[in-house]
């Protein structure tokens, strides 16, 4: 069915790699959107970061990256095009703790990174988002286990978010699950960072070309989504 590119880089080394005459590779969005960040850490992940998928779309099209745009879609989820028409490639990204993470794929994909910065209340915060299941699963694991499953679960969530282009809201969260799936029926799978996760949903199917995962990086399980049965909600 095809490939995905996934691509890891800490944001200092992206960062480093962005072109430095000013940034006229930016689309007109992309600009009042980098001028609305005033946290310099944020401003150069948001420049890294859609500098990395112009790079990696222009590797897959053997185009130059500034020929290339990203426009936000719906939920902020980007749209490459290139001479103002759609690319035939679906993007994601996401950011956390000073990595980057960018998927590439020629179905709808979505990533998320999600790095453990800070202890939290991880039960308390699943009996408030999670579907039951995944609320006592939490339970049932051990204290020093706890945060590296909210992770998983978390960032599964996000990536079939962003996957979907809907978002999250409260009844998707509740109603939305992942459970666990063989290779050739998976349609979602994820890494485990530490007591953090990285999560990609794409299509069954698909092969995964992953570069510059961290040393932490373990090995991916596959996961399939399933819709529970629920009442309807006006924000499902």
């Amino acid at each position: 069915m095809g490939a995905i590119r996934l691509l890891l880089r800490p944001v200092v080394v992206a960062a480093a790699e962005v072109p430095t005459q000013a940034t006229g590779w930016l689309t007109p969005d992309e600009m009042a959107r980098l001028q609305a960040i005033t946290e310099p850490v944020r401003r150069s992940e948001f420049l890294a970061g859609h500098w990395l998928v112009r790079v990696l779309a222009g590797q897959w099209l053997g185009c130059d990256p500034q020929s290339l745009a990203l426009v936000a879609a719906s939920f902020g989820q980007p749209r490459l095009q290139a001479a103002r028409a759609d690319v035939p490639l679906h993007v994601s990204l996401s950011h956390s703790g000073g990595w980057l993470a960018v998927a590439l794929a020629p179905v709808p994909v979505g990533v998320d990174l999600e790095l453990s910065r800070r202890p939290r209340d991880w039960q308390a915060l699943a009996r408030a988002f999670f579907a039951e299941e995944e609320s006592r699963a939490l339970d049932d694991a051990a204290p020093a286990a706890r945060a590296a499953v909210f992770h998983r679960v978390w960032t599964l969530k996000e990536a079939y978010a962003k996957r979907d282009g809907r978002g999250l809201t409260r009844t998707r969260l509740r109603t939305v699950v992942a459970r666990p799936a063989p290779a050739d029926q998976a349609d979602a799978w994820c890494w485990p960072l530490g007591e953090g996760a990285l999560a990609l949903a794409a299509a069954p199917g698909m092969v995964c070309q992953v570069d510059g995962a961290p040393p932490e990086c373990g090995l991916p399980s596959g996961w399939r989504y399933q819709r529970l049965q629920a009442p309807a909600a006006r924000d499902a």
